[in-house]
């Protein structure tokens, strides 16, 4: 009796500071820690019930050698564990509680095997923890400054790419007809893959996520926020004119290529966008080689594949109060003069230093600009 007695509290104990050690901590293999604690519970019912069986019994034949009962009384006494009806006996209570309440007892055990499985459960629960993340990636535009993309570097056995496609002065002759000795690459245009990516984070409007981004740089089941600073291009754009009539002011020494008589009310545009004035040329010389190998002798011309200038984008628009509401069809509508107003602004290109903060919710990428500073 004291054996199973002692075994009993004791895996009463254990599964109690087992699942309090549980408490708080990540759900892995919630499974087998439930098998565990019900193991547990099984030892700790199973054990106490014997133990208070044999305390049962001992009691019974104590209180029958001690008291004075009738015939019936004794008989559910005797049954009072094995018989839950034998319990209701009015006599028996008066004359042997301590049995009784142990009777009572023997039947209450399988109830803490029935509410043990509920004292393990699992919830959603915020974590912080500042932590390294790892395979984090951030844009670095002054490698391609000392990239040589003759010298493919591979990572992950694979070949990475230059953003941008190369011509060369490399086999062309000098004066006196001998292969030209200070040869350089000079700059084509972007590179096809940075046009795909590019092309599509701006409809989508969303940078273009790696595929298992989440995975590598939170883990399986984590949520992570982080903040990426670097330097890349960027437009400043100012408003340069406001309603019909307007003039456009310069920006700079640079003038505006159109006006506002071109968009509604008073042309016929409501969009006009103006890029490519002073654009860098992918043709840098008309008489050249495959590859951009300049047919003429050097000394080449002084500018050749040097990029002087960065064109200014001239942006002219329609605005309307409530893009919501339907607008006029035509000319002849009386409020066609009204709900447009004519804008027009000019955006410079700068250097740019960027922070932008991203978060990893449900293995999604949401970003956020949090600074940009012109340089």
């Amino acid at each position: 009796m004291y054996f199973f007695l002692w075994l009993g509290i004791c895996a009463a104990m254990g599964h109690h500071f087992f699942y309090n050690s549980l408490d708080g901590r990540i759900a892995d293999n919630h499974i087998h820690m439930l098998r565990y604690g019900t193991a547990l519970s099984f030892v700790a019912k199973a054990s106490l019930a014997a133990s208070v069986v044999l305390a049962f019994k001992q009691r019974v034949w104590l209180t029958v050698r001690r008291k004075a009962m009738t015939l019936s009384a004794v008989d559910s006494l005797f049954a009072a564990a094995d018989d839950l009806s034998a319990i209701f006996n009015a006599e028996i209570f008066r004359q042997a509680r301590v049995a009784i309440i142990l009777a009572i007892y023997v039947w209450c055990t399988p109830l803490v095997v029935i509410l043990t499985s509920e004292t393990l459960a699992v919830r959603n629960e915020l974590a912080v923890e500042n932590a390294t993340c790892p395979a984090v990636r951030t844009l670095n535009f002054a490698a391609e400054e000392t990239n040589e993309w003759r010298d493919a570097k591979r990572i992950d056995k694979l070949i990475s790419l230059s953003v941008s496609l190369w011509n060369t002065t490399r086999g062309a002759l000098d004066e006196d007809g001998n292969e030209f000795e200070g040869w350089y690459d000079y700059f084509t245009s972007p590179s096809w893959q940075f046009e795909q990516v590019a092309t599509l984070a701006a409809f989508s409007k969303t940078p273009v996520a790696r595929a298992g981004a989440a995975e590598e740089i939170c883990g399986t089941g984590w949520n992570c926020t982080y903040t990426v600073q670097f330097t890349g291009p960027g437009y400043k754009c100012t408003e340069l004119a406001s309603g019909v009539g307007s003039k456009p002011k310069k920006l700079g020494n640079a003038t505006a290529p159109f006006g506002t008589e071109i968009l509604a009310p008073e042309g016929n545009q409501t969009y006009v966008a103006q890029a490519f004035l002073g654009h860098y040329s992918e043709t840098q010389m008309e008489d050249v080689w495959p590859g951009g190998i300049p047919t003429t002798p050097a000394p080449f011309p002084k500018y050749l594949g040097a990029l002087r200038t960065e064109p200014i984008l001239w942006i002219g628009y329609s605005d309307v109060d409530d893009p919501t509401e339907l607008q006029p069809d035509n000319r002849s509508d009386p409020e066609w003069d009204k709900v447009y107003t004519p804008k027009i602004s000019g955006c410079e290109h700068y250097e740019t230093k960027y922070e932008v903060l991203f978060n990893y919710t449900g293995l999604l990428q949401h970003t956020n600009v949090t600074r940009r500073e012109q340089i």
